[in-house]
């Protein structure tokens, strides 16, 4: 069970110093996520689904460009269709069942981990990106035992999510800003053991 009960204030100044490094690494990247961030969900939220096409290739793009191909492959009607189900089962709570939904074959080119970011981009708030690299440093941190889950399948998500909430809490940062730390620190060789 995840927990942040062992953290200390050197692993708080850890985090801080990967978040900086983070967002000082690529200006014009983090600028094209922000801009992401600002837009996507108030369009999704009101809309229930996403309705344009090049939305979505865009999320596919920013977490996995080398799917980018195959998730061109799906139609405008089928992006609106998939996401506007899944986007329901998430405001139920039932993430597993929406990670499941949006992954391949219901939409070519979306695995585990893209189907994740399009819910953080349906709500930031709520969803983060089920990602190997920050689940290390979860596992680094040990806020979560590298045997709880794994980051591969919509089953581990719930845990994760729980885990990433629970560090958010605790690290004082919004959910968006901890998962920018947790890839970073793993990313600069923390969290490498796992």
């Amino acid at each position: 069970m995840a927990s942040t009960a062992r953290l200390t204030e050197a692993h708080r100044r850890e985090l801080e110093e990967a978040l900086s490094r983070y967002l000082a690494d690529d200006p014009e990247e983090l600028g094209k996520e922000n801009r992401l961030l600002q837009e996507l969900p108030p369009r999704f939220q009101a809309a229930g689904r996403i309705d344009r096409k090049e939305d979505f290739i865009e999320i596919v793009r920013w977490k996995a460009s080398r799917q980018t191909g195959h998730a061109a492959d799906n139609s405008a009607a089928k992006i609106r269709k998939v996401t506007e189900g899944a986007f329901a089962s998430a405001s139920k709570g039932q993430v597993v069942e929406a990670v499941d939904s949006l992954r391949a074959p219901a939409l070519a080119g979306v695995g585990t981990r893209v189907a994740t970011a399009i819910l953080l981009f349906f709500d930031s708030n709520r969803f983060t990106v089920l990602d190997k690299l920050a689940w290390r440093s979860l596992v680094h941190l040990r806020v979560l035992d590298a045997f709880e889950c794994w980051f591969e399948e919509p089953e581990d998500f719930p845990h994760y999510l729980d885990a990433c909430h629970q560090l958010a809490s605790w690290f004082r940062h919004n959910l968006r800003k901890t998962d920018r730390a947790l890839w970073q620190l793993a990313s600069d060789g923390g969290g490498t053991n796992v």
